[in-house]
């Protein structure tokens, strides 16, 4: 090549190098500005919670990726995907928001007749706290997170398991039969893992400051990832607790470590630090994967560690015997395919579960329950609210 034309083209590399760093800075312009904004709303304010608490790589999926088998989305969930992450109101409660009810007394009781609001038009505050609200969506997010590993499955991440109740379970000697600790998953990553999936609504118990004692202070409020960290906190604490009680029903003594709490404690790898919970960073309680998932498909730093592991065993099975600059592209393309599948799943999974919400207010079943109360375990209708497809009302559908 001759002078001139090695001129022109380190000229050209040298316009398009500029051009880069300008679109950068002008980028980093726009989210700063979005940042000052954000921050002049109320610590409250759903536009506020979602833009702070949002997960860049899952949470905006949706913005960045390609209708696939994996990543489709039906319009009325997409609408709803889209409403969840900018916070705005979410369509299918349009209908709604700001009607109330007239509840009537019932016989059977003393309370007198009242009026309440059905819902606000964010799905934060309902008249009732309907039964199996989060279960689908729960069921879901496992099923979903489960074929994931198995697609990813290599000779050292295998044996991927659902609702273990064996590896942390005992006989009672008190006659109340088997006790058991179920994690969601156990799969097998050079020692077992315990993966425990987690959902967590917008409401105000999780995101109001002071909301029933979670210890949502305005700190946590406006920190990204801390009122997921903190529930993982809460979980993994329970766990400890539940593992004591089995063993206590087994004949262990109170305040004696029994087979099931030492299993939990030893047989499931290390402690691993805490996430953005706590400064400086202590150590989880237990060694279990807490997969917290917030309502902005926003997740915890676990799910984005069980997504690199999946990301790196999909590389690691697709590039042998590759270089490893190819090898390193590669993980790059399957750590964004991955979160932006993961991503894509959770936002259009929350917004299906308040689609059907809402149908269940067409129903009039928040009226039936404040009225007739929840009937006892084994009526009719009781459990999944989803359980009775065939006379679901569709909201928003043609």
């Amino acid at each position: 090549m001759d002078g001139g034309r090695l001129r022109l083209a380190q000229g050209v590399a040298n316009a398009c190098g500029a051009q880069r760093e300008l679109v950068i800075e002008l980028e980093r312009g726009e989210v700063l500005r979005m940042q000052s904004l954000m921050a002049d709303l109320p610590v409250a304010d759903v536009s506020r919670l979602s833009w702070v608490h949002s997960t860049s790589h899952t949470s905006a999926a949706w913005v960045h990726c390609m209708p696939t088998f994996s990543t489709a989305c039906e319009d009325n969930l997409f609408s709803g995907a889209v409403a969840a992450y900018s916070g705005a109101p979410l369509p299918c409660y349009t209908q709604f928001a700001g009607r109330s009810i007239v509840v009537a007394a019932p016989a059977s009781r003393t309370q007198a007749g009242y009026t309440t609001e059905i819902v606000d038009p964010h799905g934060m505050v309902l008249a009732v706290p309907l039964r199996g609200r989060l279960t689908r969506l729960h069921h879901h997010i496992v099923w979903r997170l489960f074929d994931l590993i198995a697609r990813a499955q290599t000779d050292a991440f295998h044996g991927a398991v659902r609702e273990p109740a064996h590896v942390l379970g005992a006989q009672s000697t008190d006659g109340t039969g088997f006790h058991a600790v179920i994690p969601d998953i156990l799969v097998h990553y050079g020692e077992d893992m315990l993966l425990d999936v987690k959902v967590m609504s917008l409401s105000r118990s999780f995101y109001t400051v002071g909301g029933l004692g979670r210890g949502c202070t305005g700190q946590v409020a406006r920190t990204a990832g801390r009122i997921l960290e903190q529930r993982a906190q809460t979980e993994h604490a329970s766990y400890l607790r539940l593992a004591r009680s089995v063993d206590q029903h087994a004949g262990v003594a109170a305040g004696v470590v029994g087979p099931v709490e030492n299993r939990l404690l030893h047989d499931f790898g290390v402690l691993r630090p805490e996430g953005r919970c706590r400064r400086p960073r202590g150590q989880h309680t237990t060694p279990v994967w807490m997969l917290v998932v917030g309502p902005f498909a926003n997740v915890s730093d676990d799910v984005e560690g069980l997504l690199d592991i999946v990301a790196w065993e999909m590389c690691r099975a697709a590039c042998k015997g590759l270089a490893d600059d190819v090898v390193s592209e590669h993980l790059s393309v399957a750590k964004s395919s991955v979160r932006r599948e993961v991503g894509m799943m959770l936002a259009r999974e929350t917004a299906r579960m308040h689609l059907d919400m809402a149908g269940e207010l067409a129903a009039g079943r928040v009226q039936d329950v404040l009225e007739g109360g929840m009937q006892a375990i084994g009526g009719m209708g009781v459990g999944d609210y989803f359980d009775d497809l065939g006379g679901a009302i569709v909201v928003g559908a043609q």
